[in-house]
């Protein structure tokens, strides 16, 4: 969600692949972000972020390549998820090992009559 919103206001050059672009939004973003409900990153360090979008474009690939009907065009498009999966992994090692548990969106606070 919050990639989806900064992707509506950038105004720079294009950008190659999803990647790229969440490195170019945590330039232009300083961290921490304020929390927001509807975020499901509340709370989540650097390293948790990238981790999270790992798996998502894994996921993504996977379930494109269990489609009842794989063409040439499906199997570039999971191709392409798991490539970027791969780069996602690598930034969060590199993160885990260099940075400190820094967090990315601010947890939300705790209410006590929360259901």
């Amino acid at each position: 969600m919050i990639y989806e919103h900064w992707c509506g206001e950038y105004k720079g050059p294009d950008l190659p692949n999803p990647y790229i672009g969440f490195c170019t939004m945590l330039e232009e973003w300083p961290t921490p972000w304020p929390a927001l409900e509807e975020s499901s990153v509340n709370g989540l360090t650097l390293v948790q972020y990238f981790l999270s979008y790992a798996y998502d474009s894994i996921e993504s690939a996977i379930a494109i390549l269990q489609e009842p009907v794989v063409d040439f065009e499906s199997i570039d498009l999971a191709a392409r998820r798991a490539i970027w999966a791969a780069m996602f992994l690598t930034k969060a090692k590199e993160l885990a090992a260099t940075s400190k548990k820094v967090l990315v969106q601010e947890k939300l606070p705790f209410a006590a009559n929360s259901a």
